[in-house]
This record gives structure tokens, sequence and C-alpha cells, in this order.
């Protein structure tokens, strides 16, 4: 797979040569191998930088009996996930107390070109395919540079989760922080009851910045404990994460099932100093650190309609050091939706309600709503979006809204050719009240910028098989009738309108 990507016209940053990158970016994957061996490489750049200073993700990868063995780039993942990354990421709102039932155990290669979670090493995986009592275990080293974020002292304060590298200073610290990593975990399960066991050793050979909430201390250990009991109905999970201070978090989680109906509880709580740099809370979707939360989750069926409510409460612990309010607030999610064999209706409704205290502020209630409409026939798949989003504090409201409308072909797998076609438009007050609309990207590729501001969007794909290839061209025009400039910092340009272009190719050997 490889992906070229170019905007015109071009940014602030090389019209007056401040970067020597190409303006151009690019990504190009890699995969060849069978079921027992597999080697896999990524290679990214973004817009500006160099092309030897690229993002490169490599692994080899070899399964023999009950061993798994990574070379390279590869990720973790363990129990409930909060010390090891776990695979949630977006949440699953058609489903959300599915959630509370989530367990996953593995060591697997990294693909995304998203660096953070990344151990780089060497890994392996013992899993017994004939053993009575079904065990895993797994054990990772891992030893790399990474560019990092610096204070005027030469204190890191931070790392990016994407590495961006385009200017002199950010070339030269692009390797400067070495990062030592040794994780291990052991799960096993017998009948109903599943328990598990990880631990993450952490060590940079740069000094950290007090003010760093992000990393903390220059060395950690951290070891957290899981347990799942579970039956076809109900399931009981529990985890418990402790750093080497003796600071302590974890969760407790609930989940029941009758026939197409869900209920889950999820009740989490994390020391204000502890931070788990790994692990994903399944609350907030957050590294667990200074909080605490109880999350109410139910979905179901009925006939053909799905219905799907979350609602959290949730406080932070203490105020942080380098913060100076304490945040708490209600968050609810209430989605209805009815599908069909050619039509498919869906409403959400996301409110959440935000205090802060420790400062004069007043409390801010912010509302955002979508609707969506598809009609599904046997040639043609069309969608119809439209979003508001109303943020209030005090007597301050400010409000934006959306439409978005998709055409996109249906008949791929008997034509070679496929194609879409979107149009969006979107007004709003400020930045805060940005409107998301998603759209079809190209294949793997994830593309949903905001609409803010009064903005008009289009965009046009179409991709063309050939057995085991294809090639796919979209392209994408953003206007913004009353803006003298788009965007900002380096990728500023000047007027109303920018035009990207994207291509990819896909082959299958």
């Amino acid at each position: 797979r490889a992906r070229v990507s170019a905007s015109n016209p071009i940014g602030k940053g090389f019209a007056q040569n401040v970067f020597e990158g190409s303006h151009e970016s690019f990504m190009q994957r890699l995969f060849i191998g069978n079921t027992s061996t597999r080697f896999s490489i990524s290679f990214g750049k973004h817009s500006g930088e160099r092309y030897e200073h690229g993002m490169i993700h490599a692994s080899l990868m070899h399964k023999h009996k009950d061993f798994s063995f990574i070379v390279g780039d590869h990720s973790l993942e363990c129990g409930l996930g909060t010390l090891l990354a776990s695979g949630i990421s977006f949440p699953d709102m058609a489903r959300p107390a599915l959630r509370a039932d989530y367990w996953s155990t593995a060591v697997k290669p990294t693909t995304s070109l998203i660096e953070h979670p990344n151990f780089r090493g060497i890994s392996v995986m013992y899993q017994p395919n004939n053993s009575i009592i079904p065990l895993r275990a797994g054990l990772s080293i891992s030893y790399r540079k990474r560019f990092a974020y610096r204070n005027t002292n030469g204190e890191v304060t931070g790392f990016p989760t994407i590495t961006y590298a385009r200017t002199e200073s950010e070339l030269e610290n692009r390797d400067g922080v070495k990062e030592q990593k040794i994780a291990f975990f052991t799960n096993l399960q017998q009948g109903m009851h599943t328990g598990s066991i990880a631990g993450l050793y952490q060590y940079y050979d740069s000094e950290i910045s007090p003010q760093s909430n992000a990393i903390k201390e220059r060395e950690q250990f951290l070891i957290s404990m899981d347990y799942r009991y579970g039956t076809n109905a109900y399931s009981l999970s529990a985890n418990a994460l402790c750093d080497k201070r003796g600071r302590l978090g974890g969760m407790l989680m609930f989940h029941h099932e009758y026939k197409y109906h869900h209920q889950g509880v999820i009740f989490r709580y994390f020391d204000s100093r502890l931070y788990s740099p790994l692990g994903m809370s399944p609350g907030r979707y957050g590294n667990p650190n200074n909080d605490i939360g109880i999350q109410f989750l139910v979905n179901g069926k009925a006939n053909s309609f799905h219905y799907a409510l979350s609602s959290e409460i949730y406080s932070t612990v203490n105020i942080p050091a380098n913060g100076f309010n304490h945040k708490q607030g209600i968050r609810s999610i209430f989605q209805i939706s009815r599908t069909t064999k050619q039509q498919m209706t869906l409403l959400r409704i996301i409110h959440e309600l935000k205090s802060q205290t420790n400062i004069n502020q007043a409390s801010e209630s912010d509302w955002r709503c979508r609707a969506e409409h598809q009609f599904i026939g046997s040639i043609l798949r069309m969608a119809f979006r439209a979003e508001t989003h109303i943020v209030n504090q005090g007597n301050n409201s400010r409000i934006g809204y959306g439409f978005s409308t998709e055409m996109k072909s249906m008949k791929e797998k008997v034509s070679p050719w496929f194609w879409s076609f979107r149009m969006a438009w979107g007004s709003t007050d400020e930045f805060d009240t940005a409107i998301y609309l998603p759209e079809s990207g190209l294949p793997g590729q994830l593309l949903i910028d905001p609409l803010y501001g009064i903005t008009k969007m289009l965009s046009l794909q179409v991709r063309y098989s050939m057995k085991n290839s294809s090639i796919s061209v979209l392209i994408r025009q953003k206007h913004k009738p009353r803006e003298l400039s788009m965007g900002s910092g380096w990728m500023e340009m000047k007027g109303y309108l920018e035009t990207e272009c994207h291509v990819q190719t896909d082959i299958n050997f």
C-alpha cells in the first residue's frame, strides 16, 4: 500500500523556505509472509519533513509451535488495558455496555505510524495449543531513541504522538532521548475464571521536567493485576494498578446480558500521583491518572430498533501539579437507530456538564446532537447527516451547526469501479463549537476534519480494482469564504481555498 498526498496552495513554511522538506506527505506499507512468518514495514512522511527523516516502523514475526517471536516494532495488550496498551480506541457508541466485558491479551506487530505505545526490540509470547489449562505469557525488551520536547534547561517535557521533524532544532533533538522498556505478562484461564499479572519497567537517560505530567519520573515501574469471572449471562472484572511508590488505582466492571439487552457498570479510581504511560481507561479513553468516576452503560435491540445509553460522573482526585483547577462533570450519550434492508435512521445526543472549582468560572454545558438517514440500494448508498453543537457558559452561548450528504456506489464486488461524492457545510461561532461529520477516505485512511467558522467542503473519490490490485484517487476542496488565510503556523496558507489530492495503490501478490 502506497499513498501520496499534496495540497495547494503551498503553506507558509515552504513559501518562505523555512523548512527543507517537500510539501507532500506519503505513506507506504509492505507486508510479506504466511501464517508462520511475516515481515511488515511502514514508512511515512509528513509535509515539510525531509525524506530521510520519515517515520519507519518494521517488524519480523515468526511462529513456531507454542511460541511467537517478534523482532522490531510491536505492541502489548493485557487484561483490561490499564497498564499495557489495550485495543480500546474509539468507543462503539452502538454497544457501549460491551466495553464493561472487554478483555484482551496479545503481543502483535505494530502497523500504525503513531509511535507512542510502541515497543522496539524483541518480544516472545508463549501460548500452548494443547494445554489443559489455557495459559499465555509474554516478554518484551525494548530499546530505542525518541524525539522529545525540551524546556530551556534541557529537561524533557513530553513526547509527540506522531513525530514531526522539520526545523533544524527538531531534527537535532529527534533521536535525543534513549528509552528502555521491559514488559512482561502472564494470563491464566481456568473454567469461568481468568487472571493476569503484568509489569512494566521504563527508563530514560535524560532529566525529566517536574512539570512533565505525561512522564512523571525518569525511572518507572508499574505492576497490574486483573481478574475476570464470566458466565453466559454476566461477567465481573477487577483491576489493580500500582507503581514503585505504592500509589494505587484500578477499576471494577460489571456486565450483564439478557437476550439482546446488555447492561454494564464501570467504577474507576486512579491516584493523582499515579501515571500509566501506556494504559487506557475504558471510561474516558485516556491514560489512567488523577481520575475517579462511575459510568453506567446500556444497549440493546428491540425488533429493528437499536438503543444505547451511557452516563458518566467523573472528577479529578486533586489539582494537578502543573494545573490550576479541579475538574468534575457529568457526561451522557443517548443513541437510537432503526435499520432495515434499505434504510437506516440514527439520532445521537451527547451532553456534558462541566464545572471547575478554585477558579472564578461558571459551569459549562455542552450539547451535541446528530441526526442521520441513509438509503441503501443495490447500486447506490446515500447518507444525509446534520449536527448541531451548543456550548453555554454563564450568560455566554455559542452555537455551531453543519450538514453533509454523501453518495457512494454499492457494486464494487461486481464492477471494478467504485466512486463516492460528498458535500458538507458548517457554520460555527468559534472553534470550540466545531462540527465533526465523518466522511469516506481511502482504504485505511481516517478523515474527519472539523468544520468551524463558515466552511464548505467537496470531495470526490474514484477507485478502480484489477484482480489483486487497485488504484484510488481522492480530491478534497475546502472553502472558507470569509477568511484571508487558512491554517496556522507553518501550515498557514494565504487565501480562502485549499485543494487536496490523495493517490493510493494497493497490490496483493
